[in-house]
């Protein structure tokens, strides 16, 4: 972790922007939202994204969840998904 944090303060990682969707509260989805978040450190072996879901309180089960997908930055296959 502190070398990431070394390798960020150095401009050696690309974290781009936040992504938000917006569920609507509608018949038949919502309300909710998404953030797709993302990054990768120069010269690791790996890049990873996460999708989160959160504000979902009226579905009646958990209120977000989410996935972490964790992809080859040589070959960009995934190499797991949790």
């Amino acid at each position: 972790v502190e070398d990431a944090f070394c390798k960020l303060a150095e401009g050696k990682v690309d974290v781009p922007m936040p992504m938000h969707i917006t569920i609507d509260e509608t018949d038949s989805a919502g309300p909710g939202d998404c953030h797709v978040k993302g990054g990768y450190v120069s010269g690791a072996a790996t890049w990873t994204v996460k999708v989160a879901s959160v504000s979902f309180y009226k579905s009646g089960g958990p209120p977000g969840g989410g996935v972490f997908v964790v992809m080859n930055a040589v070959t960009g296959q995934p190499c797991g998904i949790f």
